[in-house]
């Protein structure tokens, strides 16, 4: 499993992040861009700062200019009689013209980071988004701190949460937390193995996902990790809310106070997204939904069809999963050294600390979703990944 930071560091840096916020409403006719160097300035009212290279394409679609040919633009020059000319001021102007005339003048969320008062600085704005003022802003330290409330009535249960390890930056978050008292034995190839169950958080704040919730166990015997995709229900049957677009009501123009969560209908909006987080973490962590999973890792583990050869196999799994080259080879490798040709086993390659350790902590953790939907395939998906040609 790909570790990261600790809880500490994890809940105080998103805790830090949550006070550096600057988020404003303003119509696209008053956003301009100033160019400086290789960056782009966005004025926002009396605000200003660069934007991030995500803010800028974001910029640039929503005025339908080309992101590539605007990048471009931004990073190169052209000469006149040997002198460098920077064609960032082209573009600059090329986006000013746009924002002033635009084909509709919509309104725009722009979120910034203010990190002054820690970099004992007079100014440190930027700006790392900029989208529709629909955007639902629920920031990952509303949903960490939500989870800790939920997990806090627990360790009676379950003992105290252990923090498997998490990651954040001022644009998206990871957490995966187990419970010792959450930890089961199960029938493998493996002697001694035993899973420890909890939770995992994702949540994007740029625009770049949904926000999700999602069971996760961890491997005590190889520490390996895996991020459950199966479909929770309630006790109606009805399918639980375990992501989220960040979709919501028009927010309202002011460009001095920035979003007001005062605003009854933002708020019981805000309520709801909290509501919903709790009731999906209370069915990720009943007992049941554990013996569940651990049925379908025995069942994995216990299934008669092997995989008849690994490098055919991972090569298709890589041809329907989009994995790279080399990404493929580690999991080769991985599988071979292991020894267990069970789809149990090919699961467990996938999310090897092997692998994870070549791999970035977001990818990682794509690749222990990857590894649980193998596990849980069907025995006719699985014979044909197992039996590849």
């Amino acid at each position: 499993m790909k570790t990261a930071q600790s809880l500490d560091t994890l809940f105080y840096r998103a805790e830090q992040f949550n006070k550096t916020l600057v988020d404003l409403v303003a119509p696209m006719d008053e956003l301009r861009c100033e160019s400086e160097g290789d960056s782009m300035l966005l004025h926002v009212g009396d605000y200003s700062g660069p934007l991030t290279d995500s803010a800028f394409a974001q910029t640039c679609r929503a005025l339908k200019i080309p992101v590539e040919y605007a990048t471009r633009c931004l990073e190169g020059s052209y000469e006149i009689a040997g002198e460098p000319i920077p064609r960032a001021p082209i573009i600059a102007a090329h986006i000013n013209h746009w924002l002033r005339n635009p084909v509709k003048n919509a309104n725009k969320l722009v979120r910034g980071i203010d990190m002054s008062a820690y970099h004992n600085l007079d100014h440190d704005l930027s700006w790392r988004a900029v989208l529709s003022d629909h955007y639902f802003p629920f920031d990952s330290f509303d949903m960490l701190r939500e989870a800790m409330k939920v997990c806090s009535d627990l360790p009676s249960r379950f003992g105290k949460p252990q923090w498997a390890s998490g990651e954040i930056t001022p644009d998206r978050m990871f957490a995966k937390i187990t419970f010792p008292g959450m930890e089961r034995p199960i029938k493998s190839s493996r002697p001694g193995d035993m899973i420890r169950w909890g939770l995992y958080l994702e949540n994007n704040e740029i625009g770049g996902g949904k926000w999700r919730a999602r069971g996760f166990g961890e491997f005590t015997v190889c520490t390996n990790g895996i991020v459950s995709t199966r479909v929770l229900r309630d006790a109606d049957g009805n399918k639980l809310q375990y992501e989220r677009r960040h979709v919501g009501s028009k927010l309202a123009i002011d460009t001095e106070a920035g979003i007001q969560w005062g605003d009854e209908t933002r708020a019981d909006a805000k309520r709801l997204q909290l509501s919903i987080l709790r009731d999906t973490i209370a069915h990720i962590l009943d007992p049941a939904t554990l013996d569940t999973e651990i049925r379908i890792f025995e069942n994995a583990a216990a299934n008669d069809l092997r995989v008849v050869d690994g490098e055919k196999s991972i090569k298709r799994l890589a041809n329907d999963q989009t994995l790279s080259d080399e990404e493929s080879k580690q999991i080769l490798h991985s599988f071979l050294a292991d020894g267990d040709s069970t789809q149990f086993g090919l699961a467990q390659a996938i999310c090897s600390d092997r692998v994870a350790r070549t791999l970035s902590y977001d990818r990682a953790t794509a690749f222990e979703r990857l590894a649980y939907n193998v596990i849980s395939l069907p025995r006719r998906e699985w014979s044909a990944l197992a039996l590849a040609a």
